[in-house]
């Protein structure tokens, strides 16, 4: 087990590579390949796919990512307020890209000095994308992102990114094309 925070807290989840033979044994459907001209990756893509069971409702987050990278579940739990995947773009915990949901509601507002702009997934999800950049102590540049969705049944929804600058920038096509590809459904567990 790894921690990793972003957004909300500190969080244990379970890292898996992307780019060998991964086992979800409480996944409906393991990650696959993808066509890389489909999602505008460079090189091969595979297909994260989780459902997660939050409160009375069923949700599934999937996305592509590049083959190469790691990711990480965190399955949603009564005494958790927050479930997702995230993924580590350069295998490091410093670099962290999160799909999260959440119980209640979800507002980074007080966090990002200027106003969001709106954004849409491929699928058609709308939100709004809160984005800074800060230098820390000892000087290294930091990237923050955060795509805020609107608040479904089961809770809210959201992307956020951490990383340093350089990470960021040697990514930023395939961060962009990851947050295009997301989609987030959710249905009652017991219809």
């Amino acid at each position: 087990m790894i921690g990793i925070k972003c957004g909300i807290g500190a969080l244990a989840f379970l890292l898996l590579s992307a780019s060998g033979a991964v086992n979800i044994a409480e996944s409906p459907a393991a990650p696959s390949p993808c066509v890389s001209d489909t999602v505008g990756y460079a090189s091969e893509s595979t297909l994260i796919e989780n459902r997660f069971l939050a409160g009375e409702y069923a949700v599934t987050m999937r996305f592509s990512i590049p083959a190469q990278w790691d990711y990480a579940i965190r399955e949603a739990e009564a005494e958790a307020p927050d479930w997702g995947i995230h993924i580590l773009p350069d295998g490091g915990e410093a670099s962290l890209i999160s799909v999260y949901g959440q119980y209640g509601t979800l507002n980074v507002s007080g966090f990002y000095p200027d106003e969001p702009a709106e954004f849409s997934t491929t699928a058609g999800m709308t939100g709004l994308r809160y984005i800074r950049e800060y230098e820390t102590p000892d000087g290294e540049k930091i990237v923050e992102q955060d795509i805020v969705f609107p608040r479904m049944d089961s809770g809210s929804y959201g992307v956020c990114i951490r990383m340093p600058q350089e990470v960021y920038d040697a990514y930023a096509q395939d961060i962009e094309h990851l947050l295009y590809s997301v989609e987030i459904d959710e249905e009652p567990k017991n219809p």
